[in-house]
């Protein structure tokens, strides 16, 4: 049976993968959408989505564990933070390992925010850019319209 400390290593490392794996798909939507491919780009999204779900399943599964070595080693349970205290249980490099798996994520979540900021960026200017868009189509619209045919809403009377 693996150790608890081994565990939260193991659980640390596939946070770890699934990070890069959101990191990925944040740039192939970035791509996808510059590139007009609204397709590829939705799919980008969905799989962001799941992506996201299986992160959040997997911090819960961490959270019960520090929680669980919190409580043995008599510390109040860190929440909402990645963190293994350091306790009897250090063999195998278990917490040398725990400690690096920590500091390569923090260099993926700001990578993570880095991309996020760019892509709100491009959403933005998008935005603008469709706006722009819109309101020439707005004011260009009378000039392109469909010219009324002749004595359709008029009424003519015929002299006599």
């Amino acid at each position: 049976m693996k150790s608890e400390s081994a565990r939260y290593v193991e659980l640390l490392e596939r946070r770890l993968t699934l990070l890069g794996s959101l990191i990925q798909t944040l740039e192939a939507w970035r791509k996808a959408f510059i590139g007009f491919d609204l397709q590829n780009a939705e799919e980008r999204i969905a799989e962001e989505d799941q992506l996201c779900r299986i992160i959040q399943a997997l911090d819960a599964e961490i959270a019960n564990l520090q929680a669980r070595r919190a409580e043995r080693e008599g510390l109040a349970p860190r929440t909402g933070e990645l963190g293994w205290p350091r306790g009897s249980e250090t063999g195998g490099g278990s917490h040398e390992r725990a400690l690096a798996a920590l500091n390569r994520m923090a260099t993926a979540q700001n990578e993570l925010r880095r991309l996020n900021e760019v892509n709100q960026a491009i959403l933005r200017r998008s935005r603008h850019t469709v706006n722009a868009l819109r309101n020439l189509f707005i004011s260009y619209a009378p000039t392109y319209a469909s010219p009324e045919t002749p004595g359709a809403g008029m009424v003519y009377q015929e002299r006599i």
